[in-house]
């Protein structure tokens, strides 16, 4: 009689550890997609941060070109050049080098910015991954364990 007992006990705990062991698995699954979001949000943080800065940046830049400008007119203008075509034509070219830095700087600030949200994408993704690959390891545990349950309470009968 005690035998069965022991049985019954060892198909108990079986049962309890697949459930346990399912329940671990699946907040192991939901803990590896918050870690994903957590990742994505922080990614478009400094993404929307790197824009930020980049904006300041090209503000600060064109700002300083309209003094460089001002500047480069007021020598010219105090050093008796008249603007001619010639002397208009290295005036724009000055400014059209300028405003090139600038926008060259824009692009790669835009291009940090959108490489930060894609890695974030990315690690959304994996997370992703990593979870459904949980869940189908968590029911293939459970399967298993009901499995060797079934076995086990077969054998105490």
């Amino acid at each position: 009689m005690s035998m069965m007992y022991v049985g019954i006990a060892s198909v108990v705990v079986s049962a309890i550890g697949a459930g346990v062991s399912y329940m671990g698995s699946k907040q192991a699954a939901e803990a590896a997609e918050e870690q994903g979001r957590a990742q994505q949000a922080a990614a478009n943080a400094a993404a929307r941060n790197e824009e930020l800065q980049n904006a300041e940046n090209i503000r600060r830049e064109r700002l300083n070109k309209r003094r460089r400008l001002a500047r480069l007119r007021s020598q010219m203008n105090a050093g008796g050049v008249v603007m001619s075509d010639s002397s208009m034509d290295v005036f724009a070219e000055t400014a059209g080098n300028m405003e090139l830095a600038i926008q060259d700087s824009a692009r790669e600030g835009n291009l940090a910015a959108s490489n930060m949200r894609n890695e974030g994408a990315v690690s959304a993704w994996e997370a992703r991954a990593l979870a459904r690959a949980t869940r189908v390891a968590s029911y293939g545990t459970l399967l298993s364990s009901a499995s060797q349950t079934a076995t086990s309470y077969a054998s105490t009968r």
